[in-house]
């Protein structure tokens, strides 16, 4: 965003803070639980050792399913084990997805306290966004949220700092452009993307940048 500042408008000041997206108590809170996570799957109709790929959050004016299309259809193709869960509303992109992988993609609509719980039931969640100026200089709050959950994030590329962020933490996610079909998400390693979203992103480590912008 400063960048495009610079760019664009000619800012040349050094006074700014940067705050990234940060979770909230919700999320911060959050311990993971493999019994628990195997049971949140039960409850879904998902197997303990199927491969799932999470969205989650509003679909209104989406214009990036095409991208989502894309990328996951042939995931979906090439084995039954591999499961699209979108926990969001219903829409029209959605059921032509669920009739053409009827075991394989499911929805849910999930009330707030219950996102954290069930996100974690994941191995990928999917941040794609079509290339644009808002979303080059976004810092979407879900790239922090499903990293706490213990997902590997895939993303687009030129998302916000983040795209740059996962090419330089490769073990919490990939660039859509590098992930290469992989396997389910060890516990372990879900527990640790988790610790390291909390201490990265928790409104605590940025009580330094925060004083700066009320003094």
């Amino acid at each position: 965003l400063i960048e495009h500042w610079r760019e664009v408008f000619f800012y040349n000041k050094t006074e700014h803070v940067v705050i990234p997206c940060t979770i909230n108590n919700q999320f911060l809170n959050l311990d993971l639980n493999n019994e628990e996570l195997i049971n949140k799957r039960n409850v879904l109709g998902l197997n303990a050792n199927d491969i799932v790929y999470v969205y989650s959050g509003s679909i209104a004016g989406w214009q990036s399913f095409e991208l989502l299309l894309r990328f996951i259809e042939p995931i979906l193709e090439y084995s039954k084990q591999n499961k699209m869960m979108f926990f969001s509303n219903l829409n029209e992109n959605i059921q032509s997805l669920m009739v053409k992988f009827p075991e394989q993609v499911i929805c849910r609509l999930l009330k707030p306290n219950e996102v954290p719980e069930y996100l974690c039931v994941g191995d990928y969640a999917l941040l794609l966004r079509e290339e644009s100026i808002t979303n080059k200089v976004a810092s979407p709050v879900k790239f922090a949220e499903y990293l706490a959950c213990g997902l590997c994030v895939i993303i687009s590329e030129n998302l916000g700092d983040y795209s740059n962020y996962i090419s330089k933490n490769t073990e919490l996610g990939s660039l859509i452009t590098d992930y290469k079909l992989d396997g389910k998400i060890a516990f372990e390693k879900k527990n640790n993307i988790s610790n390291i979203a909390k201490k990265e992103f928790s409104k605590t480590s940025y009580i330094e940048h925060y004083k700066k912008v009320i003094s």
